[in-house]
């Protein structure tokens, strides 16, 4: 089936001065032929008007099947757009899937600082666990100390002859 143009007001405005024109073309050519004598314009202008009423049936006949296809364009897009329910439901779903992104970042923020922050218990708690023996041989080394002072004081070792413990020397 051939595209056909759809026609606007100026179109149709044309397309009536053509029919115009060809009413008029052929009542000249019945009246030409009449005179002839091979046909009567009667039987001619019965002709056109035949032509015209069958022309007329067809047109109507094709503007029906015109609104009918219409009718069913409006009906195939009504059932492929969709509706408001659907349409609130994927608004509602983006603005979900937001909340998400949101608490999913939020989430691995707490994560990272609470991870953080027990990386940094950690280890101070392993630095006081350190400072803690290292003050508990600090004080065992003084109980040592006096114990070998008052063991050495006691025996016949001269202080020379004691451990004086590592030579400081600092520089100049």
């Amino acid at each position: 089936m051939p595209m056909t143009r759809q026609r606007t007001g100026s179109d149709t405005s044309s397309v009536n001065w053509r029919a115009d024109a060809l009413d008029v073309g052929e009542y000249l050519a019945a009246e030409t032929a009449a005179k002839k004598g091979k046909t009567s314009v009667d039987s001619i202008v019965a002709l056109v008007q035949a032509e015209r009423e069958r022309w007329d049936e067809e047109k109507e006949a094709l503007e029906a099947n015109v609104e009918d296809l219409k009718e069913k364009l409006r009906s195939m897009q009504a059932a492929r757009s969709p509706d408001a329910e659907k349409q609130a439901l994927k608004r509602e779903h983006q603005e979900l899937r937001k909340a998400m992104k949101a608490r999913s970042r939020f989430g691995a923020w707490v994560c990272e600082r609470h991870m953080k922050e027990s990386e940094d218990e950690e280890t101070d708690a392993e630095k006081e666990e350190l400072r803690r023996q290292i003050s508990e041989l600090f004080v065992r080394l003084r109980a040592a100390k006096v114990a070998v002072g008052a063991a050495s004081s006691e025996s016949d070792f001269s202080p020379a002859r004691r451990c004086p413990g590592p030579i400081i020397r600092r520089r100049q």
